[in-house]
């Protein structure tokens, strides 16, 4: 019965996908190309967006900016959860204040600013998408701190007086599920805003070719852009991270 409705679920995901593309092709024949091209003409974009060098620079561009913007706003987001448990008068300050604050900032107001502070370059896309993506992780960390197991925690302490070795053999299983939740919610939010802030702030990236694509009226390339990411975010997410957090959680079930 589970195969058969594996299967039946399979069947109508395909069959969804192939009742897309299928219209996409009818409505391409009756546009313009500059409107609406044809999946084969965007298929053959992606490819170019890979193979040709000049091109897959930005990939790797856009990537960098996504990963050192994430290392920086997890580090930051420890930093302050680790600051308001250890002095409690700031708690109410970093959650209660600066957290909703930051958290209610627009995207293209962060990107704005570090075109003024750092200049049109990776500074500033790496700064927006750290700001972005800080409250989220302030937010998720310090929900992991409270719903982490005292009991447990206070009894590591009295096995090792090494806080290094309590936090890997007993801390970090107790956060894992709230830092592959951070990690998976930083990875998708990330691709969105480091579109903005290299569209309006970068010279390099998938978002500065976007914005010469849409100069150009090239629907091709952002049509080939955006699937891109998608695809790229959709075997990042379900394929890596969730496999990852799912053996994980199986070797410290009994934690």
């Amino acid at each position: 019965m589970i195969r058969l409705r594996l299967s039946s679920d399979a069947a109508v995901r395909t069959g969804f996908l192939f009742a897309v593309v299928i219209a996409w092709v009818l409505t391409a024949r009756n546009m313009p190309p500059y409107l609406i091209p044809s999946p084969l003409v965007v298929a053959q974009d992606m490819w170019a967006l890979v193979a040709q060098p000049g091109l897959r620079r930005h990939i790797w561009a856009t990537m960098f900016h996504i990963f050192a913007a994430i290392g920086i706003s997890v580090a930051l987001a420890f930093a302050l959860v680790l600051t308001a448990r250890k002095v409690p008068v700031l708690a109410h300050l970093i959650e209660d204040r600066l957290t909703p604050l930051v958290n209610a900032f627009p995207a293209i107001g962060w990107t704005l600013l570090g075109i003024l502070w750092f200049g049109i370059d990776s500074s500033t896309v790496i700064f927006a998408i750290s700001a972005m993506l800080l409250p989220f992780n302030v937010i998720n960390l310090s929900q992991g701190l409270r719903a982490a197991n005292t009991d447990l925690l206070e009894m590591a302490e009295s096995f090792s007086t090494n806080p290094f070795r309590r936090f890997a053999l007993v801390g970090f299983p107790l956060l894992a599920p709230f830092l592959f939740a951070t990690l998976r919610l930083n990875f998708g939010v990330s691709w969105k805003v480091a579109l903005t802030a290299e569209l309006l702030g970068g010279n390099s990236g998938l978002g500065f070719l976007m914005n010469l694509a849409m100069q150009d009226q090239n629907t091709s390339r952002i049509l080939a852009i955006s699937l891109l990411i998608v695809l790229f975010v959709y075997v990042a997410d379900v394929r890596v991270l969730a496999a990852a957090q799912d053996r994980f959680d199986s070797r410290f079930r009994t934690v």
